[in-house]
């Protein structure tokens, strides 16, 4: 499968854009895509970067004006090969742009974090936090268009997805992270050193990333030498080794800040570009950082303020670290991946569930359409579900199994066994996971996979409406209960 990636990085806009599609061509490569990257030649490109790395690159002029001529360019590039996904993430092409390249492509991804403007494209995935995230694309997208939309969807690499979990945050705050992304203008990071070197930081270690494109690099390490344990680094192939020795992070919104949450990092966040505001501040409202404000109107000693309260509170901490790694696994390139590129049946394995598992359950229990279907409707609390979850591993009676294509979870099964010994089961899949049979494969491998453990009778409640999950049982030879309680359909196997 071809797959063509328009994106660019250039010292304005930084860096962020191509590195999480260079992200997901990682992932996409390894299921055997055939990628090629097309980007501008500006000041601050990632051209060689990319090259230095094996992937075909496509280099456009630096300055072309309008999506027509940019799409005009973008074919032109791609000199004829007509991609079967053609993803693009950049903010000024928009849906003319997409139009233009229709003949082009088999099928248009957009990557947007703004829903400021319209799409003509088959996949629109979001990796921002939002209130209210399906909203934000109403008329926005053809009706047809899949979303993915959600911090689940963060475009991270696969050491992020290897990074354990933090269990508890460190008091007193030993060592601090400051990182502003490759370009920093604004010098951000020279703002957060003159926070820190308040005599009432003494003793933490600081270390402080600069970018590929940052510009202050002498004046930081000058000031960076007058306080006793700083370090200034330069560019990082990845920041979660950094991130998850680091009691706490500064730095800027935008996709950094999902690689603060998988790593458990409590952070002060600040605004670099106005795309970033609203996600930042519906996350400082869910409780998830603490929002200083945008750079241009925050000074050193207003984030020095900031930063005081936050070590202060370690109870604070604790509730960022819990939600960061709650909203993020770092698996979002894979599920993106498995959206493009589907897996095959026999790559379908079931395993029994792991305490890591928690937060895809979670994520899973709380999918809109499986609420709709469940008895019980209503959204499910995190701590709630953290207590139901622990007591379920925990119950001998109790089975819980996760199915994964190519080391993904993509759905569960559980069985819950009565005193008698009967089992009854329910199980959900991932929304991008569903129309492929999976449902019928993973109630076939549970079923198997029990029954390993001896031959009991097993029971499945169905809501009437609920014409998915009524075809799996029939095909799998589960018989209808007449008279079935409280509008229930109850299917039963026997033995």
């Amino acid at each position: 499968m071809k797959i063509a990636i328009r994106a660019d990085a250039s010292a304005q806009i930084g860096s962020g854009h191509v590195v999480r599609c260079r992200t997901l061509a990682r992932v996409l490569a390894q299921r055997g895509a055939e990628i090629t990257f097309v980007s501008r030649d500006c000041p601050g490109n990632m051209l060689a970067a990319l090259r230095a790395e094996g992937w075909t690159v496509r280099a456009l002029p630096a300055a072309i004006a309008g999506e027509n001529a940019d799409s005009d360019a973008t074919a032109a590039a791609l000199a004829g090969e007509n991609a079967d996904w053609l993803i693009v993430d950049h903010y000024g092409l928009g849906v003319d742009w997409q139009k233009h390249m229709r003949p082009h492509a088999e099928r248009i991804m957009a990557i947007d974090d703004m829903a400021n403007r319209r799409h003509d494209c088959d996949l629109l995935m979001d990796q921002n936090f939002s209130l209210n995230p399906a909203a934000r694309y109403q008329g926005l997208v053809p009706a047809t268009a899949q979303l993915c939309l959600g911090p689940r969807y963060a475009l991270l690499g696969g050491d992020y997805a290897a990074l354990p979990y933090r269990p508890a945050v460190a008091q007193p705050v030993k060592r601090i992270l400051v990182s502003f992304g490759g370009a920093d203008l604004a010098d951000m990071t020279g703002r957060a050193l003159a926070a820190l070197s308040a005599p009432e930081f003494d003793g933490i270690q600081v270390d402080l990333v600069a970018g590929p494109s940052y510009p202050h690099r002498a004046r930081l390490e000058t000031a960076a030498a007058r306080r006793a344990g700083t370090t200034v680094l330069g560019p990082q192939p990845t920041l979660a080794g950094l991130l998850g020795a680091a009691d706490v992070a500064i730095g800027a919104g935008g996709g950094t800040t999902w690689e603060r949450a998988r790593a458990g990092a409590p952070a002060v966040v600040i605004t670099l570009a106005d795309n970033q505001v609203p996600a930042t501040r519906d996350l400082a409202a869910a409780g998830a950082l603490i929002y200083a404000g945008a750079a241009e109107n925050l000074s050193a000693d207003a984030l020095r303020d900031r930063l005081r309260g936050l070590l202060a509170d370690p109870d604070a901490r604790q509730r960022m670290t819990e939600a960061g790694q709650r909203m993020v696994d770092g698996r979002g390139a894979q599920r993106i991946a498995e959206v493009l590129l589907p897996s095959t049946d026999d790559a379908l394995v079931l395993r029994p569930a792991r305490a890591d598992d928690r937060g895809f359950y979670f994520d899973l229990a709380n999918e809109p359409d499986v609420r709709r279907q469940s008895f019980s409707t209503g959204p499910i609390p995190w701590p709630n579900h953290c207590a139901w979850f622990a007591g379920k591993l925990a119950d001998p009676r109790v089975r819980l199994f996760v199915l994964e294509a190519q080391g993904l979870p993509v759905g569960q099964i559980r069985f819950d066994r009565d005193t008698g010994g009967a089992a009854t089961l329910s199980y959900s899949l991932e929304s991008f996971a569903r129309g492929r049979g999976w449902g019928k494969k993973l109630v076939a491998l549970g079923v198997e996979t029990l029954r390993r453990e001896g031959s009991v009778p097993i029971t499945a409640e169905v809501r009437p409406e609920n014409t998915a999950s009524r075809r799996v049982f029939d095909s799998l030879g589960f018989v209808l209960r007449p008279g079935s309680p409280d509008g229930r359909l109850v299917y039963t196997l026997a033995p």
